[in-house]
């Protein structure tokens, strides 16, 4: 499923550069997916009422592809 390519980078990432408390940083890693999980949904409504079906698609888009860039 897509929630593959979602969880394990970050936590892979986190398991490689955080030796020492590890699982704190595990933790708030994982948070970070709860609070994105909140958060998104209305900014996503708020991003389509102010720009419309094509603008929210293109900036929508715009992020995701910056975020697989980073990710590399």
């Amino acid at each position: 499923t897509a929630q593959g390519g979602v969880l394990v980078p970050p936590l892979t990432l986190v398991g490689h550069y955080f030796e020492r408390r590890r699982a704190l940083a595990t933790s708030l890693s994982l948070l970070g997916i709860s609070v994105a999980s909140i958060a998104v949904p209305p900014l996503t409504r708020y991003i389509r009422n102010e720009y419309g079906f094509r603008g929210s698609f293109l900036l929508l888009s715009a992020y995701e592809v910056m975020c697989h860039v980073c990710m590399r």
